[in-house]
Order: structure tokens, then C-alpha cells, then sequence
């Protein structure tokens, strides 16, 4: 993977044959995001338990701010179906892929957390343990992806 280049545990003597890269090559924001994120310990940044620093937390903001910005010509392109869509799916599909899967994880992480509270404080009270609405997580992160683009492509 490319992320081992900046994994200090790994010896530096890994090589990636020629072969290898041109059946798989990384997708130029994967190696850009790599690149940026170098300066950061992405093992920490994957790590559950990690807590954010106001540093890390900024260069984050800033590469997913770019990312918002390169999709430019992908919301251009959907412009009609986000302002016209034929269903909620139709409207999800719209948006860039970066963004619902960053939005997604962020409020069904939340969505999640918030869940098994209020289910431990359900069974504390014999009441029925209530499943994740998943399809609310995502309106709520259509709804943010939403807000965000218009900020960005007013």
C-alpha cells in the first residue's frame, strides 16, 4: 500500500515493482492526500481512540476543503440532478463520492455513539432497543453536503 511510505516501523527497502503500479495506480487525490498527510502520523489519524490536535484538525479541514474544491466540475456537471432529483438516491449519487463517504462516517459515527446511549438507557428501562436509522444518517448528510456545496459553488 501506499500508505507504508510513511510508516516509520516499516524498513525502507520495500519496492513496488513497475508491474504492480500501472495495474493499480493510486488515484492522483489519493497521492496528493498521502503526500499532505505525510507530516502527520496516519497510524494515529486511523487509530480510533486518537484525539484530534488543533494541527492535524487544520490540515485535515484543508485537504478535504481541496477536495471540495477539485470537485468543481463534478458538481457542474450534476447540477441539474441536484437542483432537479428524481429521489433522495438520485440526489445522493449527485454528489461528489468524497463527500458522502466523509459525511457519511462522520454522522453515522455520531449517529451510532448517540444510538448506544440512548439503548443502554432503554434496557436499563425494559424498553425495546432501538436499530440505527441508517437512511436518516444519510439525509442529514445529504443535508450537510448540501450546505457545504453551496458555500463553496455559490
Amino acid at each position: 500500500s501506499i500508505l507504508t511510505i510513511f510508516d516509520k516501523s516499516t524498513p525502507k527497502t520495500q519496492n513496488f515493482s513497475d508491474q504492480q503500479i500501472q495495474q493499480n495506480p493510486p488515484s492522483l487525490f489519493l497521492v496528493k492526500t498521502v503526500l499532505r498527510l505525510g507530516k502527520i502520523n496516519i497510524t494515529k489519524l486511523v487509530n480510533k481512540h486518537y484525539n484530534f490536535t488543533s494541527e492535524t484538525s487544520t490540515v485535515t479541514g484543508e485537504v478535504l476543503g481541496t477536495a471540495i474544491i477539485k470537485s468543481k466540475n463534478e458538481v457542474y456537471e450534476n447540477k441539474q440532478r441536484l437542483e432537479n432529483p428524481n429521489s433522495f438516491k438520485h440526489y445522493r449519487q449527485s454528489f461528489s463520492s468524497i463527500l458522502v463517504k466523509f459525511f457519511d462516517g462522520f454522522i453515522i459515527t455520531l449517529e451510532k455513539k448517540k444510538l448506544d446511549i440512548l439503548n443502554k438507557k432503554r434496557k436499563q428501562r425494559n424498553l425495546e432497543i432501538k436499530p440505527l436509522d441508517k437512511l436518516l444518517a444519510e439525509k442529514k448528510s445529504a443535508f450537510l453536503i448540501s450546505i457545504i456545496l453551496t458555500i463553496a459553488f455559490p
